[in-house]
């Protein structure tokens, strides 16, 4: 990504967020799209050592309202790659 003209301090500012966000902050943008695990949802989460039953809940989003441009296959591959259980995760 470092061109002749750019430094690699610039490099690394452009791949930084644009916003710096805090871990909760980042995992609360998440449980808005995907919903608030649950052990329904995610088996043995609530013995993760960060969880906390205290999270607020939300209700998972449909990603078609998220990317209406997505067709069908596109939202089941997007929906498959997005799963919270890394072991029920596709890798493409």
């Amino acid at each position: 990504m470092q061109t002749p003209h750019t430094s690699s301090r610039q490099t690394a500012d452009l791949c930084a967020p644009c916003l710096p966000l805090q871990e909760i902050d980042e995992l609360f943008k998440i449980f808005r799209v995907l919903g608030t695990p649950s052990e329904a949802t995610w088996p043995g989460v609530s013995v993760l050592p960060d969880y906390k039953d205290i999270f607020p809940y939300w209700a998972p989003r449909p990603l078609q309202e998220l990317v209406p441009s997505l067709d069908p296959l596109g939202i089941d591959v997007l929906a498959q790659m997005l799963r919270c259980v890394s072991f029920s995760r596709s890798c493409m």
